[in-house]
C-alpha cells in the first residue's frame, strides 16, 4: 500500500465512491476508489482506498472482443458472398443456356442440345424447350419430305392444340 494523498490524480476525487482516467507516470490509468466510513469518526483516520490500473491493460479484454468480433464479421461477409455469388451462377448459367437456346431456335437452328440433368424448375423448363425443339424438328421433317414431293406419310399432332401439326397433318 502506499500513500497516494500527494499525487495530483488524488485532489480531484470527490465523492464518496467512483472511478476516473488520469496520467500517472506517462501513462494513461483507470483509477477507482471508496472512502472508508467506519473510521471517519476518528481524527486522521479518513482513509480512501484508491486502485489504479493501466488503461490498456483494462481495455485489452474488450479490444480482443472487438477485434474477434470484426474478423468473425469479416469471414462471414465473404463466406455470405460466395454462397450468394454461387447461388446466383448456378441459375444465371442454365438461364443463360435456355436463353442461347430459345435464340437458336428462333433462328431456326433444331440441332442444338440441351442439358435437361437438372430436377428443379430450370430443368423441367429445359426439358419443355428441348420437347418443343423435337416437335418442331418433327414438323421441318414433315414439310421437307412434302417440298421433295412426299406426299405419302402421315403426321400425328402431339396433341389437340398443335395448330402446327394439325394444319400438316
Amino acid at each position: 500500500l502506499d500513500d497516494v494523498s500527494g499525487r495530483q490524480f488524488f485532489r480531484s476525487i470527490k465523492g464518496d465512491a467512483g472511478s476516473f482516467v488520469a496520467p500517472e507516470a506517462g501513462r494513461s490509468y483507470l483509477f477507482s476508489f471508496a472512502r472508508a466510513k467506519g473510521y471517519l469518526s476518528f481524527p486522521g483516520m479518513a482513509w480512501t482506498l484508491v486502485v489504479g490500473h493501466e488503461v490498456d491493460e483494462v481495455l485489452a479484454p474488450g479490444f480482443a472482443l472487438r477485434n474477434a468480433i470484426l474478423i468473425a464479421a469479416a469471414v462471414l461477409i465473404v463466406i455470405g458472398g460466395l454462397l450468394a455469388w454461387s447461388f446466383a451462377r448456378s441459375i444465371t448459367g442454365p438461364v443463360a443456356k435456355l436463353q442461347s437456346a430459345a435464340s437458336e431456335i428462333a433462328r431456326g437452328n433444331l440441332q442444338g442440345i440441351l442439358d435437361v440433368r437438372r430436377q428443379d424448375e430450370l430443368g423441367m423448363l429445359a426439358r419443355s424447350f428441348e420437347d418443343m425443339k423435337q416437335a418442331l424438328q418433327a414438323v421441318a421433317a414433315t414439310a421437307e419430305r412434302i417440298a421433295h414431293g412426299d406426299l405419302t406419310g402421315a403426321f400425328q399432332p402431339r396433341s389437340d392444340e398443335d395448330t402446327l401439326g394439325i394444319a400438316i397433318g
